[in-house]
């Protein structure tokens, strides 16, 4: 939903893509990937990768370690240059007590971080993401996307490109089949009967906290779309 004026201003300053982003046209500054359990999906990303070689050859590449070998995949088929690519394994805590996770962030933020393996994984890649940017020093992080009203993705809109249009019918097949999972459900992440399944709140009260905890550093978290489920909670990002 964003215009082409909005994605001239996006590429006029730093972006990340994570998971499925790399199907979209735009290339990001950065790239982060959580391997899926699914095999099939899995292995589509790296085929992803691999066709769009070019571009992103000199796009630094995040992949958590976790996730990874849960997955039993590896990234040997992968052709971009190794020295692009960056492996961490970040703190996966688990807490539904919402004090706990308090003090965790709390502890977490003025800790001094000296590698990505310091990053924080909790309840969903969005966590992973604000830290990143938080680690690499940015100011002024924008949630775009984030929309977490339904759990439609961007490959899976009428007006997405054919190659996101091919892995929304894979991912129609071996994910949304399989768990009987459709897209006007809320998203997964901000389901509290879902995240508690793996010791975790959901996202947006993750969010919530590491907002108040970022402020204390001077580092201002937004949203773009006031239509997201993170507004008000989020102040709204003025696109220019």
């Amino acid at each position: 939903n964003l215009s082409f004026e909005n994605w001239k201003e996006i590429e006029r300053h730093d972006s990340i893509g994570f998971n499925s982003w790399v199907l979209h046209d735009f290339v990001p500054t950065f790239y982060a990937l959580e391997t899926s359990k699914n095999k099939v999906i899995a292995e589509s990303r790296i085929n992803q990768l691999n066709l769009r070689n070019e571009e992103y050859k000199n796009i630094p590449i995040f992949i958590q370690y976790q996730h990874m070998i849960s997955a039993k995949m590896n990234y040997a088929k992968l052709n971009l240059p190794k020295n692009n690519i960056f492996y961490n394994a970040p703190y996966m805590p688990n807490t539904t007590n919402l004090n706990v996770l308090r003090n965790l962030i709390g502890k977490w933020i003025e800790k001094g971080h000296s590698s990505f393996c310091d990053l924080m994984h909790y309840s969903a890649s969005l966590s992973y993401m604000i830290g990143l940017g938080y680690f690499m020093g940015y100011e002024n992080i924008v949630l775009l996307g984030i929309d977490l009203n339904n759990s439609n993705y961007f490959f899976e809109d009428d007006i997405a490109n054919k190659r996101s249009k091919e892995f929304s019918i894979m991912y129609s097949e071996h994910i949304r089949k399989k768990l009987n999972y459709t897209a006007e459900n809320s998203h997964l992440t901000i389901s509290k009967e879902v995240t508690s399944g793996y010791g975790c709140l959901p996202i947006d009260v993750f969010v919530e906290e590491i907002k108040a905890a970022l402020i204390t550093k001077g580092v201002r978290l937004s949203i773009g779309d006031k239509n997201s489920r993170l507004f008000p909670l989020l102040p709204l990002h003025n696109f220019s």
